[in-house]
């Protein structure tokens, strides 16, 4: 049960820092002026 806990925390924190990293992604590219 423990192992199933621990994997499945994993996989929620995992989860959370993709859904982070896209905002901060998203927001750098508003903020940042647009180079092409």
């Amino acid at each position: 049960m423990t192992i199933e806990i621990i994997h499945l925390t994993t996989q929620i924190q995992l989860w959370l820092n993709q859904k982070v990293a896209r905002h901060l992604a998203a927001q750098a590219q508003r903020l940042e002026p647009v180079k092409h």
